[in-house]
């Protein structure tokens, strides 16, 4: 069968449309929220670059900073590259993606970029029991190679076309990009793995101890390794 293509999943799914507000994805949706946050300036001209469907450009809009997005140089002073690297497969474009990123930039401007884990598909497959459906198998065996992600059985909860990466791979991408100034943090960290998430996110206190520990483990890596999406922050030099 052919390969589930990108296009192909997102315009056939609502899944992603809706997944920010599902299950264990509220967190990650909590804590992307916050980690952008953490570089909101008033005023700011921010592009989201192949943002899916927008759902942190229409949070931002109503907060006053999105808006219509041309790509002369120097333009912005946030970019945030939601998508692009945990779907260009092949490295060179990978960096180019990112190159074109620090180029709107402005001068000390910032870039935040996620990508999605190398064990993503090994924790998840254990997690949800994918990993007793051969099929499945094939596709971990696959990831855990060389971090290219393939859905050739067309299961809608197997993902479509993506790249998984190292922490390594991060940072070399991000290097022969450019960058000198960028670190690596864990969105979800350990919290995507919890038992009973749902009645551990429903109660606040519980999910703001949850949220706590996130926090105070995100610069490690082995909670960056763990985390199934992981954001890079990468500073322009002046």
């Amino acid at each position: 069968m052919p390969t589930h293509t990108i296009n192909t999943f997102y315009n056939s799914t609502q899944m992603e449309a809706d997944r920010l507000g599902q299950h264990v994805f509220q967190l990650e949706k909590v804590r992307t929220e916050e980690i952008i946050s953490r570089y909101l300036k008033p005023s700011m001209t921010i592009a989201d670059v192949g943002g899916a469907t927008g759902a942190y450009s229409f949070w931002l809009h109503d907060m006053g900073y999105a808006r219509e997005l041309p790509f002369d140089d120097e333009n912005f002073d946030l970019v945030m590259l939601f998508g692009p690297l945990y779907h260009l497969q092949e490295k060179n474009d990978r960096i180019k993606s990112i190159a074109e990123a620090k180029r709107v930039l402005k001068n000390n401007g910032v870039l935040l970029s996620a990508t999605i884990s190398r064990y993503a598909s090994l924790f998840d497959g254990f997690w949800q029991g994918f990993i007793d459906d051969p099929a499945f198998e094939n596709i971990l065996q696959q990831d855990l190679e060389d971090g290219n992600h393939f859905n050739p059985v067309n299961h809608p909860m197997y993902f479509t076309d993506a790249h998984f990466h190292t922490q390594k791979e991060i940072e070399e991408e991000f290097a022969n990009a450019g960058f000198s100034n960028f670190k690596t943090i864990a969105i979800e960290g350990f919290g995507w793995l919890v038992p009973d998430f749902m009645k551990r996110w429903n109660d606040k206190e519980s999910r703001n101890k949850m949220l706590q520990y996130i926090r105070q483990t995100e610069n490690d890596p082995v909670t960056i390794g763990m985390s199934a999406h992981v954001m890079t922050i990468a500073k322009k030099s002046g």
